[in-house]
């Protein structure tokens, strides 16, 4: 049987139970024929790329679902199902070259095969885009359990059959085929590394898979919105923090100073329309204090600010991350001079346990905070971090931030901790573009969780 025979043997077969369930749901039969001309455009492409790499199918055929998504979104499905399909398109497409194919499926699912990996290679990917859409959809809430791949396995009666794919499987034959050759071993929780899969990139090709998303932070002096804080977020090739700071995967190929050079100029693009249309919204990002810590660095960071008009950088809150423990106050104090020219204020970024406020109480800043996105999500532990920073904060009257709360019960325990400004889940999801200012209040947030 020809492969396009199975293939439409295989969607065939697959359609109609994926129908069967959503029999309830508007207008099934028509969404089903709306699909049609794409699943034919597949199969053309499949035909043509086949004709070239006859193994293709098995283990390179994959499909990315969002049903596992969409029972964690629950209700609020109907209000964000569009958007779940643009970023899940976009992830593909940044994923795929010109040996690689890609088609919708239906609502909930696209096939994916890639032209040139193999077919590890192509499954290892299609978790990272998996990965991705679940992040963007799902925030703080995102788990391994919201992420779907299946893979297309050619029977020995030469059908094609659909089954699922476990990354945590997929991994350990890697492991183990890395042993095979004499690869080094890699630590169980490194696996996943892009090293061990994908080709090395070069500098542009990993700015290249930053994006950035803006996250709300409440004021909640001010009961208000009022600041959006800029995001980095990385593809399939490596993954930036949930704290949006450059992770191990980037150190050998982007220095610091590029990174934050990029996620300034992004963010500058954003932003820039809304100001110019006279919208008064503060904007924040992070940057290295590697970055700012010597002068060739540092001015390389700062030409970036050069044409930026002064109507911006007076909306334009940095945030300084990576401080060391012990750094002299003379170091402070430079590089605290040299950026106050180019925004509004500057606030420090500390881990959760750092207590030498005393430091930074002389630079001029305006707070401290912390973020709470990567560790640990029990209120318990979270609600203690809190109470114990703002107290060690609030002795040298160092006004409080934090980043990545996940539930009320976290968000009701910083403002009576004292924290002025929150973000996370608690309060608002990040969003694909900067925001404008308005009123929040208790109320919204009891609406907002």
């Amino acid at each position: 049987m020809a492969i396009r025979e199975k293939i439409k043997q295989l969607l065939g077969a697959e359609a109609a139970p994926r129908r069967a369930r959503r029999k309830k749901e508007a207008a099934p039969q028509q969404a089903a024929r709306d699909m049609i001309p794409e699943i034919e455009r597949l199969l053309d492409s499949l035909t043509r790329l086949s004709a070239e790499k006859r193994t293709i199918l098995s283990g390179r055929l994959n499909m990315v679902g969002l049903q596992r998504i969409r029972a964690m979104i629950g209700d609020d499905w109907p209000r964000v199902a569009a958007r779940a399909q643009d970023i899940a398109l976009r992830a593909i497409q940044r994923s795929c070259g010109s040996d690689d194919i890609y088609s919708r499926y239906d609502e909930l699912a696209f096939i994916i095969v890639f032209g040139s990996l193999t077919p590890e290679q192509a499954q290892l990917r299609c978790h990272e885009i998996s990965e991705e859409i679940g992040r963007k959809l799902l925030g703080d809430r995102f788990s391994a359990d919201a992420c779907e791949v299946s893979t297309a396995v050619v029977e020995s009666d030469g059908s094609l059959l659909f089954s699922a794919s476990s990354k945590a499987d997929l991994l350990d034959r890697l492991l183990q085929q890395g042993e095979a050759d004499d690869a080094p071993a890699a630590e169980p929780d490194k696996a996943d590394e892009a090293e061990l899969v994908f080709p090395t990139m070069d500098a542009a090709e990993a700015l290249a898979s930053i994006s950035i998303r803006y996250r709300p932070m409440w004021n909640a002096r001010h009961k208000a919105i009022a600041n959006y804080l800029a995001l980095p977020e990385a593809s399939i090739y490596g993954r930036v923090q949930s704290d949006g700071m450059l992770r191990i995967e980037y150190d050998s190929i982007l220095t610091p100073v590029e990174f934050d050079s990029h996620v300034a100029r992004s963010a500058l693009a954003a932003f820039g329309p809304a100001i110019a249309q006279g919208q008064r919204v503060l904007m924040s990002w992070p940057v290295h204090f590697e970055t700012l810590a010597t002068r060739k660095s540092r001015q390389e960071y700062l030409e970036v600010y050069r044409t930026v008009p002064d109507a911006m950088r007076q909306l334009l809150i940095l945030e300084l991350e990576g401080l060391p423990e012990g750094v002299p106050q003379s170091r402070l104090l430079d590089v605290t001079t040299a950026i106050r020219p180019v925004c509004r204020r500057f606030v420090f970024r500390v881990a959760p346990e750092f207590r030498n406020f005393g430091a930074l109480a002389g630079m001029g800043t305006d707070g401290v905070g912390l973020n709470l996105a990567g560790s640990p999500a029990d209120d318990t532990r979270r609600i203690a971090t809190l109470n114990a920073f703002a107290a060690e904060a609030a002795k040298v009257r160092l006004r409080c931030y934090v980043h990545g709360l996940s539930s009320r019960a976290q968000a009701l325990a910083a403002l009576v901790a004292g924290f002025e400004w929150i973000d996370g889940e608690a309060v608002e999801k990040a969003l694909d573009l900067p925001g404008s200012m308005m009123r929040f209040d208790l109320d919204d947030l009891y609406r907002a969780v």
